[in-house]
């Protein structure tokens, strides 16, 4: 006779329940060791939908100030400073900055403006050239040291001998002061 006919109905399910827990600690066991868990953001309900939309975007965290950057650069070796542009600046929103009209180009329906943090006219080369491009059709009557007042996401970050040598917005907006 088999084995498994003569059990009752009880016993079988002891059965089932002991090779199910057994089951499942054997499966615990085989899983990674270490205690990294990896956390997901609940999906927003929208009423329209009915259902799960992706959360809205994070904001970009706001670049620090223009002096704070100096200062740091200052006392930070190669190494810190590099990893600071990387983590800090870049995909940061600089919102607000100051600075003066370095140059104007044409490109295709927009313009690029080269901006520099202190005025252009008082040096032979730019302290820190901000870049970005704009729709606007002032910026052709901006000249060399025309104050403007910008904002944008930094987008990429260079740097040389000085502080920054080149900084790249998207998403930027740019206006005379």
């Amino acid at each position: 006779m088999n084995w498994w006919s003569n059990r009752s109905k009880k016993g079988k399910i002891g059965i089932l329940a002991i090779v199910l827990v057994l089951g499942c600690g054997i499966l615990g066991a085989l899983q990674s060791d270490d205690d990294t868990r990896t956390a997901v953001a609940p999906a927003a309900k929208t009423e329209a939908a009915g259902g799960p939309t992706a959360l809205p975007p994070t904001p970009a965290p706001t670049t620090p100030p223009w002096d704070a950057i100096k200062e740091f650069r200052q006392a930070a070796t190669d190494a810190q400073w590099e990893a600071f542009v990387k983590n800090e600046l870049i995909g940061s929103r600089m919102a607000g900055w100051e600075g003066y009209v370095y140059e104007v180009k044409a490109s295709g329906k927009q313009w690029r403006v080269d901006i520099d943090l202190e005025d252009p006219t008082d040096a032979f080369l730019p302290v820190a050239e901000i870049k970005l491009t704009t729709e606007s059709d002032d910026a052709i009557s901006w000249f060399k040291g025309t104050p403007v007042r910008f904002s944008g996401v930094v987008k990429k970050a260079s740097y040389g001998l000085g502080v920054l040598s080149s900084v790249e917005l998207e998403n930027a907006t740019v206006e005379a002061r």
